[in-house]
């Protein structure tokens, strides 16, 4: 999550997602190779959206053709507030290290005076780590392997489950606070 020697952000994520990150960064997840050695169960390292012969993190984030991911990634973008910059091109990489994303505001001119540095956007910084981490556990999440609730899961549903938390942590990083007063 953050670089050695730094305390998790616990205000940044869930329980759920810390855990998630983790064992992707680990490689604990029960997919793939995982099976492959397991009597009776080598069919389990297929994946069971596209039947690519083994099933990895990568796939399930960014490559399969026929889960929910396409669709949470542009939801995802789609929540990005512009004023940040354009929305990141999202690997593994990115996912797996998203808790190390930092984001610096630009100067115009691309030049730095008296050997400044660029001011960081903590705000847009723990948006975009929101995003990314939220994103890839609810891909994650939304697995028929994972669970056998979702398998029936259509893009209306996806885009309602992950849309409503999102747009409200959108509005709350791109909406001033105003406060009116009933006399």
């Amino acid at each position: 999550m953050p670089p050695s020697g730094q305390t998790p952000d616990t205000k940044t994520y869930l329980k759920k997602t810390k855990q998630f990150i983790y064992k992707a960064i680990h490689s604990s997840q029960k997919i793939g190779e995982y099976w492959t050695n397991i009597p009776t169960y080598e069919q389990r390292a297929k994946c069971a959206h596209c039947n690519a012969n083994e099933e990895s993190m990568e796939h399930i984030m960014i490559d399969c053709p026929n889960n929910a991911n396409s669709t949470i990634w542009s939801l995802a973008k789609r929540t990005w507030p512009l004023k940040y910059g354009a929305w990141p091109r999202v690997g593994i990489g990115t996912i797996l290290g998203c808790g190390s994303l930092n984001l610096k505001q630009e100067h115009q001119n691309n030049e730095l005076e008296n050997n400044q540095t660029n001011k960081p956007m903590k705000g847009a910084s723990r948006l975009l780590k929101i995003l990314i981490s939220e994103s890839a556990q609810l891909i994650w999440a939304m697995r028929p392997s994972e669970n056998p609730l979702r398998r029936g899961t259509t893009r209306t549903g996806v885009i309602s489950f992950f849309f409503s938390p999102m747009q409200k942590i959108r509005d709350k990083h791109t909406t001033s606070v105003t406060t009116t007063y009933i006399a």
